[in-house]
C-alpha cells in the first residue's frame, strides 16, 4: 500500500488534479501536466504546445481523440454548456489533462480531512450568497408542475449561487475539508484549470464507469433529507422508499439507462446490480440502483463521452425550453468530470453535482432538482437547499480557519 501523507498547499501545481473514490479506498494525483487540451467554440486549444487547430467536421470528442496519448492517465472536464448555448466566455466548454505523472494512493485519503461532527439543521445559504428570489425560483417550480402534470415527463430545474471569495484562502483546504464531510459520496474531484480556476466536488452519482469492457451505470433520482433527530431520520428514510412520487421519479430514471445500456451492450449482458438501494450523503439520501453490462463492441471513454452528452437534461426534449429558462451559464455543474487510466481500458465519469467553481474573486455552485407531476414545489425548494448544505457547511469552515 502507498503511504498517504497529507498533501500541502504548496504542492499543488497549476492544472494539478485529484480523484478520490471513497468507496473503494483510491486516490489518483496527477503531476504536472504533460498535455492540455481544451475546447472553445468550434476551436481546439493545445495548451501545452501554445497553438489552436479548428474542429472540423468531427464531433468535438472525436476531434479531441488525436491529441491525446493513450498510454496515459486522462483527468478531464465537460461542461453541459454547449448543449444549453450559455457559456462563460472566460471558461473552456471541455478540459482534458494528461500529466506527466500519477500517483495511485490505496487506503486512507492523502488529505487529512476534518473530524466531521454531529449533523445539524442549519447550513442554509446565508445572505452572502447571492441567488435569485426565493418566491421567484418556487414560482418556476410550480410552472413546471403545471406543465408536466397536463404533459408527463421530467424536468431540470436550477438555481444558482455566487459568493465572494475570501482572500488568502486556498481552494485545496475547501477541497480537504469538503470531501472530508462528504465521505458517502460517490467521488470526490479537485481539477485546477486555466484560469486560475479550480472545480472543487462531491458528486453522489456516475455518468458511467469503464472496465475492461464492461459498461456501469448509476441511477440516482429520489430524494429525502438526514436530520439529527433519530426518530425524524427513521421516518423520513421509509418515507425515501415507500413515497410513490420517489419511486416513479427513480423509476422513470431506471427505465431510461436500462434502455441506454441495452443498446450499448450484448444482448441479454445487461444485469441489475442493485436495485432501489440507499446512498446515504450527510445531509440528504438518494435511492440508488446500479446496472452493467458488456459492451457490444470496442468503445474508448471518448466514444461514451459523446454518446452520454449532455448528461443531465429534461425530458421529454419539448421540456428542455420550460425548465431552462434563467439563462445563466452552468459552468461545469451537471456536466462531466472524470478520470481515466493510462491504457484507457477503465474510466470514471461523474455527473459534476454538489461542486462549486473557484475563481480568483468568487465562489460559484448550482443547486438542481428533478421534477415530475406528483412533486411538491414547496418540497422540491427544500430539497435544493438540503442538496447544497454539505457544501455551504465546508465554505462556513473553510472561511473560519486559521
Amino acid at each position: 500500500m502507498t503511504p498517504s501523507p497529507p498533501l500541502p498547499c504548496a504542492d499543488l501545481e497549476p492544472y494539478r488534479a485529484l480523484f478520490h473514490r471513497p468507496d473503494r479506498g483510491l486516490t489518483w494525483i496527477a503531476g504536472p501536466p504533460r498535455t492540455v487540451v481544451t475546447v472553445q467554440g468550434d476551436r481546439i486549444r493545445l495548451v501545452s504546445e501554445g497553438r489552436e487547430v479548428p474542429i472540423g467536421d468531427d464531433a468535438p470528442f472525436a476531434a479531441i481523440r488525436p491529441r491525446l496519448d493513450p498510454a496515459r492517465p486522462v483527468y478531464f472536464m465537460v461542461s453541459l454548456d454547449g448543449f444549453r448555448g450559455v457559456a462563460d466566455p472566460d471558461l473552456p466548454l471541455m478540459v482534458f489533462i494528461q500529466p506527466e505523472s500519477e500517483e495511485r494512493v490505496e487506503g486512507p485519503p492523502p488529505f487529512s480531512p476534518p473530524t466531521p461532527g454531529p449533523v445539524t439543521d442549519g447550513h442554509d445559504p446565508d445572505p452572502g450568497w447571492e441567488t435569485e428570489p426565493d418566491a421567484e425560483f418556487l414560482g418556476r417550480l410550480e410552472h413546471a408542475v403545471d406543465v408536466l402534470r397536463r404533459d408527463p415527463g421530467k424536468m431540470i430545474l436550477m438555481r444558482w449561487y455566487r459568493r465572494a471569495r475570501q482572500a488568502g484562502r486556498h481552494p485545496w483546504d475547501l477541497f480537504r475539508i469538503y470531501a472530508g464531510l462528504e465521505a458517502g459520496c460517490g467521488a470526490a474531484h479537485f481539477l485546477a484549470l486555466p484560469g486560475p480556476v479550480c472545480s472543487i466536488g462531491c458528486s453522489p452519482e456516475n455518468v458511467f464507469e469503464l472496465d475492461r469492457g464492461r459498461l456501469i451505470f448509476d441511477v440516482i433520482a429520489g430524494t429525502r433529507g438526514v436530520s439529527p433527530r433519530a426518530d425524524e431520520d427513521r421516518r423520513w428514510a421509509e418515507e425515501l422508499v415507500t413515497d410513490p412520487k420517489e419511486i416513479e421519479e427513480h423509476d422513470m430514471a431506471l427505465v431510461r439507462y436500462r434502455a441506454r445500456l441495452e443498446g450499448l451492450c450484448r444482448p441479454g449482458s445487461v444485469t441489475t446490480e442493485m436495485e432501489h438501494g440507499v446512498r446515504k450523503l450527510r445531509h440528504v439520501r438518494h435511492l440508488h440502483s446500479r446496472l452493467s453490462g458488456e459492451l457490444a463492441r470496442r468503445l474508448d471513454f471518448l466514444d461514451l463521452l459523446g454518446d452520454s452528452y449532455p448528461p443531465l437534461t429534461s425530458y421529454p426534449p419539448r421540456h428542455i425550453p420550460v425548465a431552462d429558462t434563467v439563462r445563466e451559464p452552468a459552468r461545469y455543474y451537471a456536466g462531466m468530470v472524470g478520470h481515466v487510466a493510462a491504457g484507457w481500458e477503465a474510466a470514471q465519469c461523474y455527473l459534476n453535482l454538489r461542486s462549486v467553481l473557484v475563481t480568483p474573486d468568487a465562489l460559484h455552485t448550482i443547486g438542481g432538482v428533478g421534477v415530475v407531476a406528483p412533486s411538491d414545489p414547496s418540497r422540491e425548494a427544500l430539497e435544493v437547499r438540503n442538496k447544497l448544505r454539505t457544501l455551504i457547511e465546508a465554505v462556513e469552515r473553510w472561511e473560519a480557519e486559521d
